[in-house]
């Protein structure tokens, strides 16, 4: 796949919306899935209630919403976020570290919204 060419205001306004959707969420891998890592999913498989496969974590949400297909993102199951995005997208460096950012505040407990903080405050500093 090549990368998608995406701005830093389409990520952060992609990574807002999906906030803005659960911000009191606290990630979970889903318990049905056996995983040899202990981080999230980039893409829940169906099962476990679900029908079909969807995004899992925040990142692999909004990557799946800026355009990138699940089964690419399950291919990378066990890649850190920053790397799946330098894969993906074709995108600013300070995005690139805001999603990074997100994504670690996620997978050590805290909430979407904690997670699009830490977020923005990265996009901040790199400005």
């Amino acid at each position: 796949m090549d990368p998608i060419t995406v701005t830093t205001d389409e990520v952060m306004t992609t990574l807002r919306a999906v906030v803005a959707e659960r911000p009191e969420y606290v990630y979970r891998k889903p318990s049905d899935v056996d995983n040899t890592w202990d981080a999230c999913l980039y893409v829940h498989p169906a099962g476990g209630g679900r029908e079909e496969e969807a995004p899992g974590c925040v990142v692999g949400t909004v990557l799946h919403r800026l355009g990138v297909p699940l089964a690419e993102l399950a291919m990378r199951e066990g890649t850190a976020a920053y790397s799946v995005v330098h894969e993906l997208l074709d995108v600013p460096d300070e995005a690139q570290a805001a999603l990074q950012y997100a994504q670690t505040q996620q997978d050590g407990g805290s909430t979407w919204s904690r997670a699009l903080q830490a977020a923005e405050e990265r996009v901040v500093a790199e400005i």
